[in-house]
């Protein structure tokens, strides 16, 4: 558990506590005491052993300057065992116009990072998110810089940024404050690179990947080594060979690879007047008329195809979870020459620009990418939310929720929904199973053995808390009246437009 207090040397200070011995498969509530205040009661949630469904919830992207947090309300709201955040947590750089950041240039000072994440978190949808979850987070790039690896970032300029090295490890400390870690990890992971599995009972094993500081090398676009090098890593060494044994170990069922960048293959055909060679904002690379992700798993080939063998030699049970990209997918695959050897469900933004904007030739060719039969089973390139994921013996289910970011009192609203079998690996189905009626049967599952069993009824109505904490409706008012402004002054100047226009044909 982490909280923030205020401390002696300045307004923040970072609480770190560990607790052992917890009941599996159980509620507990905690809270914060110092000096005669009290934090809001939050509720955490232990993992089964044994094989009782999981349920997860999936977020990434949070560009605070982009829009609100209303993904991360819709998860706060969610009945889930866990939330999984697949990156880019906070955003070294400024991306959107919608709210002020703090500060409002690039982050690249520990005190700069450290106000990035003060300032999420005082928003009161993620505050209700990690009031009511435990949360394992996977870093990405805007965490530090965009398109970082182990030895720079794309946007980062040592003569106005200073060394790579300070900021990186600026990054990392600020991070370890607001989003605490155990210190154990796998044998060989360095202090900087955060790379884990957490077994979920006698379902999975989650595989929590570090794609950027466990010995990333630079992205094709940025002068390194060729693409196709089979030298080249993302993973780093050790990071790649523990991995690759965890999903070949078939004492659970599901090996869940949570990867904040797609693994699949994400190629779009580009006309010829965008030019070769042309890196776009989303990291893609523009070569011989098709867009590369060289920023995702596309940049890194042969170490993917290291992952593909890995899966096929497994035989069932493959499946991935991604970010990144700013929309949401559902692949069947990676393949091999035999076919699919897993199946890939990923993640769109919280609030950051989707695709679909970013690259605007994208959807047409996504429609070419679905009806070419090569993997990609559905798509949304605008939409923004969050994804949940239902874990049983024998399926998982993806369900997809959007929600319009600009919005601070937006409600979630459900998308698509695909399932994927045990004895039918690489292959999804959509599916029209009810998700809030498994949350229901998970909670009653939980439920049976959490802390209400063990406390009397006073005990209960005193320590638990408000089921989701409300938004202050200073926050949402606040924003109306913004939003209102912004279409008088919108209707104003398209009146000004019209009035010049019918004067200058008066004047005909």
């Amino acid at each position: 558990a982490g909280g923030h207090l205020p401390g002696e040397d300045g307004p923040e200070a970072s609480v770190v506590v560990t607790v052992e011995g917890l009941a599996r498969a159980t509620d507990h509530f905690y809270r914060f005491e110092r000096d005669g205040r009290s934090s809001p009661i939050g509720r955490t949630r232990t993992l089964p052993d044994d094989d009782r469904p999981v349920r997860l919830g999936l977020v990434c992207c949070g560009d605070y300057s982009a829009g609100h947090f209303a993904a991360y309300r819709g998860v706060a709201e969610a009945d889930v065992d866990a939330v999984v955040h697949l990156g880019d947590y906070v955003y070294a750089e400024v991306g959107g116009k919608i709210r002020e950041v703090d500060p409002p240039g690039t982050a690249t000072t520990r005190a700069e990072y450290d106000a990035r994440y003060c300032q999420v978190r005082s928003d009161p949808d993620l505050q209700a998110l990690h009031q009511r979850h435990p949360m394992f987070a996977v870093i990405d790039d805007h965490d530090l810089a965009d398109n970082a690896h182990e030895t720079g970032a794309k946007t980062h300029d040592p003569d106005e940024h200073g060394p790579w090295a300070t900021r990186r490890d600026a990054a990392v400390a600020a991070r370890a404050e607001w989003l605490p870690l155990r210190p154990e990890g796998p044998p060989g992971r360095t202090r900087r690179a955060q790379w884990r599995s957490v077994r979920l009972g006698e379902l999975a094993e989650l595989l929590l990947l570090d794609a950027r500081l466990a010995g990333r090398d630079p992205q094709p676009d940025e002068g390194g080594p060729e693409l196709q090098d089979p030298e080249r890593t993302m993973l780093g060494r050790t990071q790649l060979r523990w991995a690759r044994e965890r999903i070949l170990d078939t004492s659970v069922p599901w090996s869940i690879v949570a990867s904040s960048v797609v693994l699949n293959p994400v190629t779009i055909e580009v006309p010829g007047r965008w030019g070769l060679n042309r890196p776009l904002a989303s990291g893609y690379l523009v070569e011989d008329g098709v867009a590369i992700n060289s920023d995702g798993w596309d940049g890194y080939p042969a170490e993917r195809q290291r992952l593909v063998e890995a899966f096929r030699a497994r035989g069932r049970g493959g499946l991935v979870l991604s970010g990144d990209v700013h929309s949401a997918w559902v692949f069947e695959g990676p393949s091999d020459d035999e076919g699919p050897v897993a199946v890939e469900f990923t993640c769109p933004a919280v609030t950051s620009k989707p695709m679909g904007e970013m690259i605007p030739v994208a959807g047409k060719a996504v429609e070419k990418l679905l009806g070419a039969d090569d993997g990609v089973r559905w798509v949304d390139l605008y939409a923004r939310g969050h994804l949940i994921v239902d874990i049983g013996p024998t399926e998982v289910t993806a369900t997809w929720y959007f929600s319009d970011s600009e919005d601070p009192a937006a409600e979630s609203r459900r998308g698509s929904s695909w399932t994927t079998h045990l004895d039918r690996p690489g292959q999804v189905v959509e599916s029209d199973a009810d998700p809030e009626a498994g949350a229901a049967r998970l909670h009653a599952e939980v439920g049976a053995s959490g802390p209400d069993a063990r406390a009397t009824a006073d005990e209960r109505e005193r320590v638990v808390p408000t089921p989701v904490p409300p938004r202050p409706r200073s926050v949402v008012a606040a924003d109306a009246r913004r939003r209102r402004r912004l279409r008088v002054a919108a209707t104003a100047a398209v009146t000004a437009l019209v009035l010049t226009a019918q004067g200058r044909r008066g004047r005909r």
